[in-house]
């Protein structure tokens, strides 16, 4: 925030995206982008995962944006901060962050 950030094909995120099964809802444009809010909301994610580490809550950050509310991720509350580090550099700790993401994603293969 203030500018928004996602990834598109042809990114490394994109790519950890489709090995747990997701779809991410800007696959079909390329590399980093800078969606609009109407962006979001019009293409209303079932679950939203961040990284954004840099802020000191982001994920009720991202639940508390003006005009989301109708989004089926911050109406089911399922927007999730997965680690920065693992999830932004192409290392033996991508294993961590995909992880994450699968939990978010899919949490009832994960409960005990």
């Amino acid at each position: 925030a203030p500018t928004l950030y996602s990834v598109g094909k042809d990114t490394f995120i994109n790519e950890m995206i489709q090995i747990i099964g997701a779809k991410n809802i800007f696959a079909d444009k390329d590399a980093w982008i800078s969606p609009s809010e109407e962006a979001v909301i019009d293409a209303n994610p079932d679950v939203i995962i961040t990284n954004a580490g840099y802020m000191e809550n982001p994920t009720e950050e991202i639940k508390s944006r003006d005009a989301w509310e109708n989004i089926n991720a911050i109406k089911n509350n399922e927007v999730y901060l997965v680690d920065q580090n693992a999830s932004s550099r192409p290392s033996q700790n991508v294993i961590k962050a995909l992880e994450q993401m699968a939990k978010a994603v899919y949490p009832e293969h994960y409960e005990k």
